[in-house]
């Protein structure tokens, strides 16, 4: 975080819709804590939709973004992704 924003770049934020540490970090910093911190996925709203079968379609862009992936894996999520909608066209 700090050589980010020393950097000029933003932070990278991960909120309690796009994953577990986003759910993680918001509950420690708003409900705090008075014994060890226990992650359970009830306590994430959203626990349906933060799967590991979708992981990659919820993060990779992100990562894109942040310059944690190469242009190499862009490419080929552009691909799938175009490959999911001509499936979701034809169901």
């Amino acid at each position: 975080l700090s050589s980010s924003s020393s950097n000029g770049v933003s932070p990278l934020i991960l909120g309690r819709d796009e994953a577990y540490i986003g759910v993680l970090v918001d509950d420690l910093v708003t409900r705090g804590t008075s014994e060890p911190y226990r992650m359970f996925t009830s306590r994430a709203e959203y626990r349906i939709s933060l799967r590991a079968d979708n992981a990659d379609m919820r993060l990779t862009r992100k990562a894109h973004e942040f310059g944690l992936l190469g242009d190499d894996v862009d490419g080929r999520m552009a691909a799938f992704e175009g490959r999911e909608d001509q499936i979701h066209k034809h169901i």
